[in-house]
C-alpha cells in the first residue's frame, strides 16, 4: 500500500484502509474501488490522504501504531470535548465525564510496541481530525520516549497527559486549526492555549496532577525559553518535558510545509542539554526513524523510491526504486543501503510526509 493525496490517486485504485471523519464515523471502507464521483466526495468532505492498493508495494504494510477502535474512540472523544467546550456555561470542566480519556491511555499503552513496524504515525485525513490525530501521535511517541525516562507506574499519566496537552486548543478552535511549527515564532493566542487548557481541567479530580502539569508545561524548556511563564530546570516536570519533545517533533511534521522526518530528527538533536535534557534527547534518537516505512526518498546514484524495510541502522533503509533521474524504471527493484556494494550511496533527500 502506498498514501496519495486525494488529488493523486489514479481512478480505479482500491482503498487499502477505511476512511473515517473527524468524530469517528465511517466515510468509505476499506476496498472500495475508486471511481472519479468517489474521490469528489473525499474532497468535498475534506479528506486530503488515502490509503491505496499499489502492485509494486502490497508487501508494504503500513499500518497505524493503534487499533482503529482506539483511533475512532479518540476521535469520538475529542469532538464531544469540543461540543462540551461551546456550549458549557461554567468555567471548569468538572461537570465533564474525562474518564474516556484515561482509558485511551491505558490502552494506548497497551498497542504501542517499539519495533520497526509501530514506529508509523497516524495521518490526519482531514481538516476536522487534525487536533485528535496530533495528540494521538504526542501520546504515541511520548509513551516510547517514557519508557526509558520515567518510572514504570507513570507511564499512564504520560499517556494521560500528552492525550490531554492541547485541550486549551479546544477553546478556541473546533480542533480543525493547523498545528503551530516550533521553527515559527507563538503568536499570543498560542501562548495561552496551555492557560486555557489548566483553567479548563484544574478542578477536575479524577485527573490526576501529572496531566495537569503536563497541560500547563508542555511548551517550557528547560533553558527558560518556552512559555508561558519561562519557567526553567530544574522546576519542570519530567513529564512535561517528554511530552514537550513529543509535541515539538510531531509539529515539525504536521505543521503546514512541515520537514521531512530525517530533518525533523536534526532539529531535535540540536536541542540536547538547551531547550530539552540530553538525556531524553538520546532515548528519541533511538525511538525515532528518521526515515520511516512509506517515505519518498532520493538517492545520491539519482534513484528515487519509497522505503520498505528497516534494517537495523537508521540511516540506512532498504528503498524500493520507482525511477531513475526522473524517469520511471521498468521494474521495480530494493535498494539495501547496508550492502557492501551500496557502501557510497546515501539519502539525498526525503519527501515531507502528506499533511493537511
Amino acid at each position: 500500500m502506498l498514501r496519495y493525496t486525494v488529488e493523486r490517486v489514479p481512478v480505479g485504485s482500491v482503498l487499502a484502509a477505511s476512511i473515517y471523519d473527524g468524530r469517528g464515523n465511517l466515510l468509505m471502507r476499506e476496498g472500495t474501488e475508486l471511481t472519479a464521483g468517489h474521490l469528489e466526495l473525499l474532497r468535498r468532505r475534506g479528506v486530503k490522504t488515502v490509503l491505496v492498493d499499489h502492485p509494486e508495494f502490497r508487501d508494504l504494510v503500513l499500518s497505524d501504531p493503534i487499533s482503529p477502535d482506539l483511533l475512532r474512540e479518540a476521535l469520538r472523544s475529542y469532538g464531544e470535548v469540543a461540543v462540551w467546550i461551546r456550549t458549557k456555561s461554567s468555567g471548569t470542566g468538572s461537570d465533564f465525564d474525562w474518564e474516556p480519556f484515561r482509558r485511551m491511555a491505558k490502552r494506548l499503552l497497551e498497542e504501542v510496541g517499539s519495533g520497526a513496524e509501530h514506529r508509523c504515525l497516524l495521518h490526519a485525513t482531514s481538516h476536522d481530525q487534525q487536533l485528535a490525530v496530533h495528540c494521538l501521535n504526542v501520546a504515541i511517541v511520548a509513551v516510547r520516549l517514557a519508557r526509558d525516562v520515567v518510572r514504570p507506574d507513570q507511564l499512564v499519566e504520560v499517556g494521560l497527559g500528552a492525550l490531554l496537552h492541547d485541550v486549551g486548543r479546544l477553546v478556541t478552535d473546533d480542533g480543525a486549526g493547523e498545528i503551530p511549527s516550533p521553527l515559527e515564532p507563538p503568536t499570543e493566542e498560542e501562548r495561552q492555549h496551555p492557560l486555557r487548557g489548566l483553567a479548563l481541567i484544574r478542578g477536575v479530580g479524577t485527573l490526576s496532577a501529572f496531566a495537569k502539569v503536563v497541560v500547563l508545561q508542555h511548551h517550557e524548556r528547560q533553558d527558560g525559553s518556552g512559555f508561558p511563564h519561562g519557567t526553567r530546570a530544574p522546576d519542570l516536570h519530567p513529564i512535561a518535558q517528554v511530552v514537550g519533545l513529543a509535541d515539538a517533533y510531531v509539529s515539525l511534521l504536521e505543521a503546514r510545509g512541515g520537514l521531512p522526518p530525517d530533518q525533523a530528527v536534526e532539529w531535535v538533536m540540536t536541542t540536547a542539554g538547551r531547550e530539552f535534557d540530553h538525556r531524553l534527547v538520546s532515548s528519541f534518537v533511538n525511538h525515532v526513524d528518521p526515515y520511516p516505512l512509506g517515505v519518498e526518498v532520493r538517492l545520491s546514484s539519482g534513484e528515487e523510491g519509497v522505503v520498505v524495510r528497516q534494517t537495523g541502522v537508521r540511516t540506512r533503509p532498504v528503498v524500493r526504486v520507482v525511477a531513475r533521474e526522473g524517469r520511471p524504471v521498468e521494474a521495480c527493484y530494493d535498494v539495501d543501503l547496508t550492502s557492501l556494494d551500496r557502501q557510497t550511496t546515501v539519502i539525498q533527500w526525503a519527501r515531507p510526509l502528506v499533511s493537511v
